[in-house]
């Protein structure tokens, strides 16, 4: 009966661990899916930390879904982003080698999009203020 349990659990994690590869890959996927639509395109390059921090954040339209990626600095390949909306704030969220990386860009989802975006971030146990270049 033991042995079942544990051969029961064991192939629950494996499920588990495969459905998440599976969505990760998935998000990855989708990230370089050529038939999407930059909405916006965010500049961090004014704002360097000494943490792994974004140069540009590039914000697209995938079938009606916002996606977004980044370029770390110091770093070549593209990281997956969540996109949320709240309010009238956009919401970015993703892995980094140093924890997980929010950005919150005030006021980008109310359908004027300025040149100047102010908002905050959160790495960890840091955080702060930014002000980036919307393209």
């Amino acid at each position: 009966m033991s042995r079942r349990i544990i051969l029961s659990a064991i192939a629950a994690v494996a499920a588990i661990g495969l459905s998440a590869t599976t969505a990760a890959a998935q998000q990855s996927r989708v990230i370089t899916n050529r038939s999407q639509r930059v909405v916006a395109t965010y500049d961090f390059k004014g704002t360097r930390k000494a943490i792994n921090f974004p140069m540009t954040v590039t914000v697209t339209d995938s079938a009606g879904t916002l996606v977004a990626s980044t370029v770390l600095q110091g770093e070549s390949i593209q990281r997956p982003l969540t996109v949320a909306v709240i309010e009238s704030d956009l919401v970015l969220q993703g892995e980094t080698p140093d924890g997980v990386l929010t950005l919150v860009l005030d006021k980008q989802a109310d359908g004027t999009t300025p040149k100047v975006a102010d908002g905050r971030w959160s790495l960890g146990r840091e955080a702060g203020k930014l002000r980036v270049a919307a393209r």
